[in-house]
Parts: C-alpha cells; sequence; structure tokens
C-alpha cells in the first residue's frame, strides 16, 4: 500500500482546495493574532520594535498556526444557527 492511500483512509475528510484554503487562512490568521501580541509585549519591554524580530516571529507564527490550528479548522463543524 502507497503511504499516501493509508494517509488518505486515516483521514475521515477529504483534502480539496477549498479545505486546503481554509487551514492555511485560519493558521495565518491565528499567526497575526500571535505576531501582534509578540510584538506589543516586545515593544513595551523594550520600547522600539525591531523588524527583524517581527518579520520572523511573523513567518514562524504563520508556518506555526498552519500546521496546529490549520486542520482543526479544517475539520471543525459548524453550528447551524438557524436551529432554535
Amino acid at each position: 500500500m502507497r503511504p499516501h492511500a493509508a494517509l488518505a483512509r486515516l483521514t475521515p475528510v477529504r483534502l480539496d482546495a477549498r479545505l486546503l484554503r481554509r487551514m492555511v487562512l485560519a493558521g495565518t490568521a491565528w499567526g497575526v493574532a500571535a505576531l501582534a501580541s509578540l510584538t506589543a509585549i516586545r515593544t513595551w519591554r523594550y520600547g522600539t520594535v525591531c523588524l527583524e524580530a517581527a518579520a520572523f516571529d511573523g513567518l514562524v507564527t504563520a508556518m506555526i498556526g498552519t500546521v496546529t490550528i490549520g486542520p482543526l479548522a479544517a475539520v471543525g463543524r459548524r453550528v447551524d444557527r438557524r436551529r432554535n
């Protein structure tokens, strides 16, 4: 059995373009929020913004968010708000 076939059997959802886009957007949004908080903390502590540190933090938090929060967004269930 090929490795991608085994992974497809273990994964309950099919990854299509819509789900991949949702994963990347959710992970990047989480990364931007984490970046804002890290930059604010560093600015408060040191009194200035270090652009190199902010750029590095932005890249790392976006990647970490895509890997951790992305799958949660892909398999998350939507709440039916029309039900009473």
